[in-house]
């Protein structure tokens, strides 16, 4: 007598489970969506597409190599802005994820009136196993998620190590049902680009770059060669995420003649090119650094030892009348909100929110007093949320911090008229 045919499918010898890692979503845009895995077995994968608005299917194809660590990165273009799509993931005729989860999205286009952000850094899972904040950021459901930097601490130049630490912490549960879920930007820090405080031409940085673009999909990562600065829009906001570890003290600035460079020629040529272009209410300047000089004792890595460069970068937005400019910032495990008394350079005061840690301990040194400061707390789980409503001089942009148990600790609105260049 045979066996009913279900039973002997699950008999027969199955094959490994063809992902270790993932998917987990990568940036997204109106046009265009992303989507990152690590692969258990070489070979070619394809993600296929189904619109939901109207059936239509695509597919895009990726491949798995030990050269890459088998990290599979799909890029997804020319889909319509604002639609969903189901999704399935095969590699050959095996079937490797099912249809089923939640559906893959475009961004809203341009135009559109609201967005809300969320920005974090600073995540250390070996030392905290508990880490509530992410589920915050997945109760919020921002249209994007920014992480500037130590996620993952890695410490180790090591391509081996690298790529184990990036394994692990996209494998822990908290972080994994994040990333899965929210498209997601990222740079880095100190900690995931060589080891603490350092920055620059470093033996551990040497490798940064290639594990970096292998555990990430972005769709471009810094001159296409050196760096991984790149940018985004939503709604009313355009975020620049920025370098700042790459190209520091390589060469002098173009903003401040004969001083050190922290961005370097090309990403600055880059940024004033962007700032120029964009049509955005709100430009927010991100980056791992603090862009004031309010830490502990000889600490080196803070814009504020590259002062000449960062006064002669908002001179620049000043000049070439560059409202709605806003400065994030993380590393120092503190929530602090500062307010630029810069109006003499930028044409207005520029803003500045510092967000860290998402989870790690609070340094009570680095709560130094600078010029602006408006608010300082120390909060081990918290990160914060940056909402735009609107378009024009009316529009107004609201920072929200929020700590692991989900209260708000602190908020902070601006108009865009506030932040407006007022004529020399």
């Amino acid at each position: 007598m045979m066996l009913p045919t279900l039973l002997c499918c699950l008999l027969a010898p199955q094959e490994p489970a063809a992902l270790s890692h993932g998917p987990l979503r990568g940036p997204n845009a109106a046009t265009s969506l992303s989507l990152w895995a690590r692969a258990a077995l070489p070979g070619q994968y394809t993600l296929h597409l189904r619109a939901l608005a109207d059936g239509v299917e695509s597919q895009w194809n990726a491949a798995a190599s030990a050269d890459h660590d088998s990290t599979l990165s799909f890029q997804a273009t020319g889909l319509r802005p604002g639609a969903a799509y189901d999704w399935w993931i095969t590699r050959g005729d095996q079937l490797v994820m099912a249809e089923g989860r939640a559906p893959l999205t475009t961004a809203m286009p341009d135009d559109a009136s609201v967005a809300t952000l969320a920005f974090g850094s600073c995540s250390s899972d070996k030392g905290f196993a508990e880490q509530p904040i992410w589920g915050q950021i997945l109760a919020r459901s921002p249209q994007a998620l920014v992480l500037l930097g130590d996620t993952p601490y890695i410490d180790n130049g090591s391509i081996d190590v690298r790529r184990k630490r990036f394994r692990e912490f996209f494998a822990f549960p908290p972080v994994r049902s994040v990333l899965s879920a929210i498209p997601t930007w990222t740079t880095w820090d100190d900690h995931d680009y060589a080891v603490n405080d350092t920055f620059g031409a470093i033996k551990a940085g040497e490798t940064a770059r290639q594990v970096f673009c292998e555990y990430h999909s972005h769709p471009h990562y810094g001159d296409g060669t050196h760096g991984i600065y790149t940018s985004f829009r939503r709604g009313p906001i355009e975020v620049f995420l920025l370098d700042t570890r790459s190209f520091a003290d390589r060469e002098t600035s173009t903003l401040a003649e004969g001083e050190r460079s922290l961005l370097g020629s090309a990403q600055t040529t880059w940024l004033q090119a962007g700032l120029r272009a964009s049509q955005a209410t709100f430009k927010v300047l991100a980056c791992g650094m603090i862009w004031n000089e309010g830490v502990r004792a000889n600490k080196p890595d803070c814009w504020g030892n590259w002062l000449p460069e960062r006064n002669g970068l908002l001179r620049w937005i000043g000049e070439q009348q560059i409202g709605g400019v806003v400065l994030v910032g993380g590393d120092v495990h503190r929530t602090r909100v500062i307010l630029h008394p810069v109006r003499a350079l930028a044409g207005y005061d520029v803003p500045e929110f510092i967000t860290s840690p998402l989870a790690q301990n609070v340094i009570a040194a680095n709560k130094v007093d600078v010029p602006g400061l408006l608010f300082d707390a120390g909060e081990s789980h918290s990160c914060m949320f940056l909402t735009a409503t609107g378009h024009g001089q009316d529009a107004e942009l609201v920072a929200c911090f929020q700590n692991g148990e989900g209260r708000e600790f602190y908020r902070r609105r601006f108009l865009a008229r506030e932040l407006a260049t007022v004529p020399r």
